[in-house]
């Protein structure tokens, strides 16, 4: 899209990790004991045990459909469900395995913090109403809610403990600048642009007119409402676009405009209509050390903390106690011979009797 092209900065709503996990999953995969809910439904019977709590066949695959439209992925191969299926039941282990630590490590969350994780969630939703309408349509008690947004911020204070140590020295800030040097922190040649994004092509039209009459840009954009004016970048903070952008089909029509001058509107589709002005030529260049030294540390040290995290619920992974009591449920499935033209053709007459027994296997797997 024409504003990721731009490297615009886009303004992005931070979700606590309870959003994703509290919403997706209380009263859903969580082990609530081993009654009611989903895990009375005909035909349902537990596949595991962690801590000899039985695991209901129901929950993972709840969690499996779960996995898969967040991650927006529903065509999935019979292989790919069961790696999911072990996938979830590792995660359940960890999360209790996680709960016991915090409780060994005496770690609390007070009430407030409780109560403003519970307002950041409500302002996702429109309004109060529908927070408590998708907490009534998902069977969500509030009293559930707030328990297991406190024990996933006792168990977020955890990781935070066991990751902090993620200090970065100079030599190996040093290092992987120069391994990655013309691949992070190069730059293209190209220009410093602003531009407008507006909802109207008469709004865009309007303002470079006004633009051409004298008034300064700044002047200009501000007098535009929310409404018509989407987007913009001041004069003193321009964006950075590549010479080879400018080439692209999106583009083009800026490609030819002069230092200074401005160009547009064209229009990206309805209600989404671009003037954009070219305001400075930047040269190619490698950034000094001195000058991205910052991004560098702190590139480095999420990576200590992803690792550090990584090799903590490796650990917690291993003290969990899991049982499998249906093999054949997590067992992945062998591949088909190459070249077995007999298997392959068999059942010819309804399109590949293999082909359709594995997808109609995944998903039954997704809507059980």
């Amino acid at each position: 899209m024409l504003m990721r092209m731009l490297r615009t900065k886009t303004r992005s709503i931070m979700l606590i990790i309870v959003i994703v996990f509290v919403l997706s999953t209380v009263g859903v995969y969580l082990m609530r004991g081993n009654g009611g809910g989903q895990s009375d439904r005909q035909g349902d019977y537990a596949v595991a045990t962690i801590d000899g709590k039985k695991v209901m066949r129901s929950n993972i695959d709840i969690g499996v459909r779960n996995v898969a439209e967040q991650s927006n992925s529903m065509d999935l191969t019979q292989k790919t469900i069961v790696q999911m299926r072990k996938s979830v039941l590792e995660n359940m282990a960890i999360y209790e395995e996680l709960k016991k630590e915090t409780v060994a490590r005496g770690i609390t969350v007070e009430e407030s913090e409780v109560d403003e994780a519970v307002k950041r969630i409500e302002d996702q939703f429109p309004t109060k109403e529908a927070f408590q309408q998708y907490m009534e349509n998902n069977k969500i008690r509030m009293k559930d809610l707030r328990e297991e947004i406190g024990l996933r911020l006792a168990q977020q204070k955890l990781i935070d403990q066991v990751t902090q140590d993620a200090t970065v020295s100079d030599e190996e800030a040093m290092e992987f600048y120069e391994q990655t040097k013309d691949f992070f922190f190069s730059q293209p040649a190209g220009y410093e642009v602003t531009y407008g994004r507006f909802a109207s092509l008469e709004a865009a039209q309007n303002a470079k007119e006004r633009i051409f009459a004298g008034e300064s840009w700044d002047e200009v954009l501000e007098s535009y409402s929310e409404e018509d004016l989407l987007e913009w970048t001041p004069l003193d903070d321009p964006v950075f676009l590549a010479e080879w952008e400018l080439q692209t089909e999106e583009l083009k029509d800026f490609a030819e405009l002069e230092t200074g001058e401005i160009g547009g509107p064209v229009e990206f589709g309805k209600g989404n209509v671009i003037i954009l002005a070219k305001r400075s030529k930047v040269e190619a260049r490698t950034f000094s050390f001195e000058d991205v030294s910052g991004d560098v540390v702190r590139i480095l040290e999420r990576e200590k903390v992803q690792q550090n995290e990584s090799e903590f619920f490796d650990e917690l992974l291993k003290r969990a106690e899991i049982k499998i009591l249906d093999e054949e449920y997590f067992a992945i499935p062998e591949s088909p011979v190459s070249g077995d033209e007999d298997a392959q053709s068999a059942g010819s007459g309804d399109q590949g009797q293999s082909e359709v027994g594995e997808k109609t296997a995944g998903e039954n797997a997704l809507t059980e």
